[in-house]
């Protein structure tokens, strides 16, 4: 297999986010870009130049039904890997790929299908109280990492003998849990909590509370040279994700964290 560059790789990712942008106008559903990719947006005006990714995020109904058009339209080369149509992946939220592509990430296990990718997370209510939202992170945060560890290829090394204790139990641990029934249950708790609308919205393991109503409305903004959705409180959002968004990290923090190759499929 040809293995793509960097810079060609994001041209392969752009490429998903374009068909994803189509697909959520076309059908109505709604999409923003989050994270570094609309601090990329604001600040760059597209990709940080030493990131690889892009991150939206969607109400959760429409999550699903964007998994759904995806499987239904196969001429769109496009593969969604999600766990509600997927008993094989790790990964919390879905990931929208490049059909014609094939992802291997050094750290993780491959998954069919997987090439170059947008992620789509999707967003569910948190509590409202900060301590009880700390123990609902904490609680779903545990999870998440069993989920992580139990697709690791190797434990990992340490820097001291705790660590690799550390490592190693964690590695072994997580290999005692089904991944996939892990996530199904995560899932299930999410979207029964989404039940009862709250004040904040997020990740459940991240812990980030965003305000509901900052994610109600949506703006264009400029991304590569194209424009897709984001939410229409971006200072506050990014504000809440980062502080002073506008302050570049230091020189030797300005690295890519990937650790991901990517290759033109075998026709």
């Amino acid at each position: 297999m040809h293995e793509i560059g960097m810079e060609e790789y994001k041209e392969r990712v752009l490429e998903v986010l374009v068909k994803i942008d189509k697909i959520c106008r076309k059908n109505n559903f709604t999409y923003m870009l989050f994270y570094g990719t609309l601090l990329g947006a604001v600040r760059h005006k597209g990709f940080i130049p030493w990131d690889d990714d892009i991150d939206i995020v969607m109400p959760r109904e429409d999550y699903y039904k964007l998994g759904k058009y995806i499987i239904e339209h196969p001429e769109l080369e496009l593969n969604y890997i999600d766990v509600s149509n997927r008993d094989d992946t790790f990964y919390y939220c879905a990931k929208v790929c490049d059909a014609r592509t094939v992802v291997n990430e050094s750290r993780f296990r491959h998954i069919k299908g997987y090439g170059a990718f947008v992620d789509v997370f999707p967003l569910d209510y948190l509590p409202e109280k900060e301590k009880e939202r700390i123990r609902y992170r904490n609680k779903e945060l545990f999870w998440e990492r069993v989920i992580q560890h139990s697709a690791e290829m190797t434990p990992g090394s340490g820097h001291s003998l705790m660590q690799i204790v550390r490592k190693n139990l964690a590695f072994y641990g997580a290999k005692l849990f089904d991944a996939h029934d892990v996530l199904l249950k995560m899932h299930k708790r999410y979207i029964k909590f989404d039940e009862k609308p709250t004040k904040y919205m997020g990740l459940p393991w991240e812990g980030i509370p965003y305000e509901s109503d900052w994610l109600k409305n949506r703006i264009e903004i400029e991304f590569e040279g194209r424009y897709f959705y984001a939410p229409s409180e971006i200072d506050k959002v990014l504000t809440r994700s980062f502080g002073d968004y506008m302050q570049l990290p230091p020189e030797n923090e300005r690295v890519y964290k990937h650790h991901l190759k990517c290759y033109w499929a075998e026709q």
